[in-house]
C-alpha cells in the first residue's frame, strides 16, 4: 500500500534549526541533574557543522560509570501506555497497534502539554529529520535508484500512514496531529529508542542524555539496565582524557539500517548486504560466506540446481542447510548467483567505479553523499560474489584430484576464496568416503 493511496503525501520538513540552541541543553542538563541523573563526568558540544557530541568533563578510567539516569526520567513503554493517550489507544479497539506506536503518541501528547514533564527533553530533541530517507525530496531519492533501500523506505511509509490513519480514526483528537509531526515523532522513537529490561521484564525506552552518544564501532562504553541502582548506566570501556569525544556503539549493521534509522552511512562497512533475487527468493546477504543468510542462499542454490547425478541428503526441512553435493552442481550454482548479482548490478544507473569518482567532490550534501555511499555499499557485495564464481568456477571444473590435492594444501592462490574452496573439496571428500 502506497503512502498515497491513503490521501498522505510524505512531504519535505524545511526547517533550518535542526539542532536546539546552547540554552535548551543547558536547562535538559539543569533538569537531569536536579531529578537525579549523574552526568558531571560528560558534557555536550556543538560542532561547527551544527551536529553535537559528547565529550569527557574530565578523565575517564575504564569501567567507570560516567552516566547515570533514574528510572523515573526515562520515557518508558510502560509510561506512555499508562499515559491519557496511551488508554485511550487501549481502549479505542485498534486491532493493529504496535508498542511504538504507544510511546510516538505519548511523545506527541507531551509536545504540546504545556505542564509536561518531560518539556527539557523534548526541547532539545531535533525539530526535522532532513537527512532521515523517510524524508528526501523526490529528488533525493533519485539517488538510491537500483537500491533495496528504496523499497523499504516505501514500505516504512506505508505501514506508518496505515497506522497514522487508524490511529485518526479510533481515538479521539489524534488528528490534531500533522502527518507530519507523526513521522517526526516515529523518527524519533526509531533513533533513539534504548531496548533493556526493567525488572524482568523487556521494554523501550527514551533515555536522555543517553540518546546523544554518537556512535562509533569498536564499542567505547557499555550501556544496561541497573535493576540494583534502578537507573539506565553507561559505562566506560576504555581511558577518557579530558575533552575527548565518548561514543556509543549502535552495533554491527548494514548501511541500510544506519540510514534508515539514524540518517548516516559508514565510509566502510564490513556489513554491508546487498538484495540478490532469483526466480522465487530473494535475500540479503553480506560479502561473508560464513553468515548464515549466505549459508541459506547457497543451500536453496545447490537445491535448484541440482540434477538427478547429484546426491542430495534424503529428507530435510525447509531450513536444513544443504552443503556442496558435486563439482558440477557447485558450478551451476556460482554461474546462477553470477548472473543474479550481474542482474542486480544492472538495476543502477551507475557502476562503483562512478560512485567512488562522485565521493571524492568535498561539495556533495549531506544526502547525496549518504545515498552513494548506500548503493556503492551493495555494489561491492555484489562484485565479491561475482569475484567468487570468476575465481572458483575455472577451479571447480578441474578434475577432482587436482582440487583435492590442492584441499590437503589448503593454498588455491584464490585469496579470500580459499577458505570456500577448501570447504567444499572436504565437504565432497567426506560425502564420498560416507
Amino acid at each position: 500500500m502506497q503512502a498515497q493511496d491513503l490521501n498522505i503525501s510524505v512531504k519535505h520538513l524545511h526547517v533550518t534549526d535542526f539542532h536546539p540552541c546552547g540554552q535548551a541543553l543547558r536547562h535538559l542538563t539543569e533538569w537531569l541533574e536536579s531529578k537525579g541523573a549523574r552526568l558531571s563526568n560528560l558534557c555536550l558540544r556543538t560542532y561547527d557543522n551544527g551536529e553535537r557530541g559528547v565529550h569527557a568533563r574530565a578523565p575517564l578510567q575504564k569501567g567507570q560509570i560516567v552516566l547515570e539516569v533514574p528510572l523515573r526520567l526515562i520515557l518508558t513503554e510502560q509510561v506512555a501506555w499508562g499515559s491519557a493517550i496511551g488508554r485511550q489507544i487501549e481502549t479505542s479497539g485498534m486491532t493493529q497497534v504496535s508498542r511504538q506506536s504507544y510511546l510516538v503518541a505519548c511523545l506527541l501528547q507531551e509536545k504540546y502539554a504545556s505542564d509536561s514533564f518531560w518539556a527539557p527533553y523534548i526541547a532539545t530533541l531535533p525539530v526535522s529529520f532532513p537527512q532521515g530517507p523517510l524524508f528526501f525530496t523526490p529528488e533525493d531519492l533519485t539517488l538510491l535508484e537500483g537500491s533495496f533501500l528504496l523499497a523499504k523506505i516505501d514500505k516504512r511509509q506505508s505501514a506508518f500512514a496505515e497506522e497514522y490513519q487508524n490511529l485518526c480514526r479510533c481515538v479521539l483528537g489524534f488528528d490534531r496531529f500533522s502527518w507530519e509531526e507523526f513521522l517526526w515523532a516515529h523518527a524519533i522513537a526509531s533513533s533513539r529508542c534504548f531496548r533493556m529490561e526493567i525488572n524482568g521484564r523487556k521494554t523501550g525506552g527514551l533515555v536522555p542524555m543517553a540518546d546523544m552518544l554518537n556512535h562509533r564501532h569498536p564499542e567505547e562504553t557499555g550501556w544496561r539496565y541497573d535493576n540494583g541502582a534502578d537507573s539506565f548506566v553507561i559505562t566506560a570501556r576504555k581511558d577518557f582524557a579530558p575533552g575527548e569525544s565518548v561514543h556509543d556503539s549502535y552495533g554491527r549493521r548494514c548501511n541500510s539500517e544506519f540510514f534508515m534509522h539514524y540518517g548516516f552511512c559508514l565510509e566502510e562497512n564490513k556489513d554491508n548486504r546487498a538484495q540478490i533475487r532469483f526466480a522465487d527468493r530473494t535475500f540479503r546477504v553480506p560479502a561473508n560466506l560464513d553468515h548464515k543468510s549466505t549459508r541459506k542462499m547457497l543451500s536453496l542454490l545447490r537445491l535448484t540446481c541440482a540434477s538427478s547425478e547429484d546426491a542430495l541428503p534424503p529428507s530435510r526441512d525447509a531450513e536444513e542447510e544443504i552443503g556442496p553435493v558435486s563439482l558440477a552442481n557447485e558450478t551451476r550454482c556460482l554461474l546462477a548467483l553470477a548472473a543474479a548479482c550481474t542482474e542486480a548490478l544492472r538495476r543502477f544507473p551507475t557502476n562503483l567505479e562512478e560512485d567512488e569518482t562522485l565521493l571524492q567532490d568535498q561539495a556533495l550534501t549531506r544526502n547525496s553523499r549518504n545515498s552513494i555511499l548506500m548503493r556503492k555499499g551493495e555494489k561491492r557485495v555484489l562484485r565479491y560474489f561475482l569475484e567468487l564464481a570468476e575465481v572458483a568456477v575455472p577451479w571447480l571444473r578441474r578434475p577432482w584430484s587436482e582440487v583435492e590435492r590442492a584441499a590437503a594444501e589448503s593454498r588455491y592462490g584464490a585469496g579470500n576464496f580459499d577458505d570456500y574452496l577448501t570447504s567444499v573439496a572436504v565437504s565432497l571428500r567426506s560425502a564420498t568416503s560416507a
